[in-house]
């Protein structure tokens, strides 16, 4: 089984409403330069001042949307048979499955939809949390550990009953 995991659909309703906020903070701007500039620059008109800022805020929402991809496109979990591959960026990392001495799960985390904090090879490990899938991985890398690592009681029950849910 060599699938694996990318960010998804949570994570692109975060991507739409920072696109949102970011739109919204540079139309605040138009209103106080517009209120600045009337003084200073009475030549000035507001067809101008406005088409700057939409152009501006153009702008904004492409920079946003760049770099949010960029940021999804870089992030991935894959299961093979030896490990967890994890994919930051251009670099990969394989964790054994025999090396996982730990897993438990993380009350409270913001945001955290099954925040399972695993413990491997003198580190800590949380699965990224706009995965699509996360609960079948978190599942999957728990069977795979649990002959290894001590889990949290209840925790495997848990991940059953949230497969298919994220």
């Amino acid at each position: 089984m060599n699938k694996t995991y990318r960010v998804g659909k949570r994570f692109r309703r975060l991507e739409y409403f920072s696109v949102t906020i970011n739109c919204l903070i540079v139309f605040v701007f138009f209103f106080i330069y517009r209120f600045l500039l009337s003084g200073v620059f009475p030549g000035l008109s507001d067809t101008v001042l406005a088409a700057v800022f939409l152009l501006l805020g153009a702008v904004v929402a492409k920079l946003t949307m760049k770099f949010a991809e960029r940021y999804a496109a870089g992030i991935g979990y894959r299961v093979t048979d030896e490990g967890l591959t994890i994919i930051s960026g251009a670099r990969e990392r394989q964790l054994a499955w025999k090396d996982f001495t730990a897993a438990r799960l993380v009350e409270f985390q913001f945001r955290g939809v099954f925040p399972v904090q695993f413990q491997t090879a003198g580190e800590t490990l949380t699965l990224n949390q706009y995965l699509d899938g996360l609960c079948e991985l978190t599942g999957i890398v728990l069977e795979r550990i649990a002959p290894y690592a001590e889990l949290e009681p209840g925790l495997m029950e848990q991940a059953k009953k949230m497969n298919g849910v994220y």
